[in-house]
């Protein structure tokens, strides 16, 4: 067998598996051509803050708005004066993430996979009956 017939014989089956590949993968041959099908998705992110805040000796929240069902989203803080408790409250309201297990904290962060669609909150409460706590957020939504 010459050099140049063996070369041609491992090209076919270099384009034979390529086309067997391509079609055990979800591709297709159209014409002889080979048309590869992806479905692949990547996660586009958005990142907001840093935003500071002041919430006095009381409470506030952090709005993290239009939120998509299965959106993860995570964030960090952090606090200047007294310590504060932090959860993550749903669109009804409802506490999906109790910060520091209940306990105050000086910073924290967390993260949660949103089960329902709407405006999540991160909301701070202040633990000084004198000292106020003002809050630095940052926060990133992937959709």
């Amino acid at each position: 067998m010459t050099k140049s017939k063996l070369v041609a014989m491992c090209l076919i089956s270099v384009l034979v598996l390529l086309t067997l590949g391509s079609l055990a993968c979800g591709g297709t041959t159209n014409g002889g051509m080979i048309k590869v099908q992806s479905e692949v998705q990547v996660p586009i992110c958005q990142t907001s803050g840093p935003s500071a805040f002041s919430i006095g000796t009381g409470s506030g929240d952090q709005p993290i708005t239009r939120i998509d069902v299965d959106n993860k989203i995570s964030f960090n803080f952090t606090v200047a004066g007294a310590d504060v408790f932090y959860s993550v409250r749903d669109p009804y309201g409802n506490t999906v993430l109790n910060g520091n297990a209940g306990s105050q904290a000086s910073s924290g962060a967390g993260y949660i996979v949103a089960a329902s669609s709407g405006n999540y909150t991160i909301h701070f409460v202040s633990t000084g009956t004198l000292t106020s706590s003002v809050i630095t957020v940052n926060y990133t939504v992937c959709r």
